[in-house]
């Protein structure tokens, strides 16, 4: 899963595509690359707030947002529930990090 809707978003997208995983993104509003991605059935879009119940039968979380309210609450919840989360440049508040690619 990813929380948020921007560029970061859309990068860690098509990184977790490559690799084939099946994904579910959810913000209020979206790019228009995460948007193209959508209508090409290559993810699943949310167009609305991250809701607690978006968790569910999740085993890994990025959150890319510019909220840092909500990075904490995902990165809190996660967590809780034992799901792998990466909270973006915010590694205090990470299950797991990952490397810069160049």
């Amino acid at each position: 899963m990813v929380v948020g809707g921007g560029k970061i978003a859309l990068r860690k997208a098509r990184a977790m595509i490559e690799c084939g995983a099946r994904l579910d993104v959810t913000a209020p509003v979206m790019c228009a690359e995460l948007a193209a991605l959508a209508r090409k059935h290559k993810i699943t879009v949310r167009r609305r707030k991250f809701r607690v119940s978006d968790l569910a039968g999740k085993e890994l979380v990025f959150c890319a947002t510019n909220n840092e309210e909500l990075n904490r609450k995902v990165g809190t919840l996660c967590r809780r529930k034992k799901i792998w989360a990466n909270i973006v440049d915010r590694p205090a508040l990470c299950g797991f990090i990952v490397p810069s690619v160049m």
